[in-house]
């Protein structure tokens, strides 16, 4: 039977030679998930970094005091995170990409306790 190399064998292999020969003492890679707070090694989003910068990039979008509401925080990163990844690549792309460059609209929380749209960046 022969024998096939996969994608995965390679980067384990790459992973022993960088903390076991080049004394690398910090790795992130898919194997090891709770450094990035990711469900699989799918996974391609640092959430924790994407829902920190969400919200010092649209602290604007509204006027309360205490900033960008968390569930607010929660909408735009599922904007990012929940699409379909089975769709055809092109479009996905495509989509993936104008929600990158253009944001994404949605209704945010304000003082005065209601939602007004506005869109949500992901880079400044």
């Amino acid at each position: 039977m022969r024998y096939f190399i996969k994608e995965d064998d390679i980067e384990r292999e790459l992973i022993d030679v960088c903390l076991n020969e080049l004394d690398y003492n910090n790795h992130f890679n898919c194997y090891v998930t709770d450094h990035l707070h990711r469900s699989s090694e799918r996974g391609v989003l640092n959430l924790d970094v994407l829902r920190r910068e969400v919200k010092r990039i649209n602290a604007s979008a509204t006027d309360r005091p205490q900033g960008f509401d968390d569930s607010d925080v929660n909408t735009a990163v599922a904007a990012l995170n929940d699409i379909d990844l089975h769709s055809d690549p092109a479009s996905l792309n495509a989509t993936i990409l104008s929600r990158i460059i253009n944001g994404f609209k949605i209704n945010v929380l304000q003082a005065n306790g209601k939602r007004e749209q506005r869109t949500i960046q992901y880079i400044d």
